[in-house]
């Protein structure tokens, strides 16, 4: 008999299932799971346990499939804050998911609209990576965001702004060299040159879509017209001193 209170099977359905009737553009990843694509740029929202288990925590994220990874990781991720301390990410107890979810809800539809929407623009896209530096989310990955660059360059090229991606690793690079504790700027170029023709973008997101079995998730438009802010301006202007 399952335990009250608890992430049992059944519960963990049901309450991802009242996630996704408020995102219906979401489709269920796995359980307590939810994304969309937008091209090669995963958007969702994970519903994470934690040890006791008799919570959850909902946190938006994105991730990049232009890029070889074992794991679907959690980008830009924005937890729903504590209601009573805003720093600490919101804890939603399964006695009281009935109860609360919605509030949980509710801010992630106004904090990320994108949820909801069926067409990210680039110029948004790029937003939410500059949000992210600028809110400092997280503030050591903000402070040292060498994978965030490498996105917002791979998906300037996905979305035939080569420019903007060249700019933007220029100056990366200048940035990457004076920061402390250091980063290997070669191995960055390195790794980031040996993404960036189209041939292998597409068979990487092909690959990557397949290995963690994401054909089976809603497909929404990525719309690459319009200009944006380079994403190293808004990384000096958080950490300029």
């Amino acid at each position: 008999m399952n335990k009250p209170g608890i992430l049992s099977v059944s519960t963990s359905r049901e309450i991802t299932n009242d996630w996704r009737e408020s995102f219906p553009l979401l489709g269920i990843y796995k359980s307590m799971w939810l994304l969309k694509r937008h091209g090669p740029l995963l958007m969702g929202i994970a519903l994470d346990r934690t040890r006791s288990n008799d919570v959850y925590l909902p946190t938006f994220h994105v991730h990049n499939l232009l890029v070889p990874a074992p794991a679907i990781l959690l980008s830009l991720v924005y937890p729903v804050p504590d209601m009573r301390q805003v720093k600490l990410p919101r804890q939603i107890k399964v006695l009281r998911h009935a109860d609360d979810y919605l509030s949980a809800v509710a801010f992630l539809k106004q904090a990320v609209p994108d949820l909801d929407a069926s067409v990210l623009s680039w110029r948004r896209l790029v937003q939410l990576h500059s949000d992210f530096i600028r809110q400092k989310r997280d503030y050591a990955i903000a402070k040292s965001c060498s994978r965030l660059f490498l996105d917002v360059i791979l998906l300037a090229y996905w979305c035939g702004h080569e420019d903007y991606a060249r700019h933007c690793e220029a100056e990366a690079v200048r940035l990457m060299k004076d920061w402390n504790p250091s980063v290997d700027v070669a191995a960055w170029q390195t790794s980031l040159h040996g993404l960036l023709d189209r041939g292998v973008m597409q068979r990487t997101l092909d690959s990557e879509i397949s290995r963690h079995k994401l054909a089976h998730l809603p497909v929404c438009e990525l719309s690459g017209d319009g200009e944006a802010e380079a994403i190293t301006v808004a990384y000096t202007s958080a950490w300029a001193s």
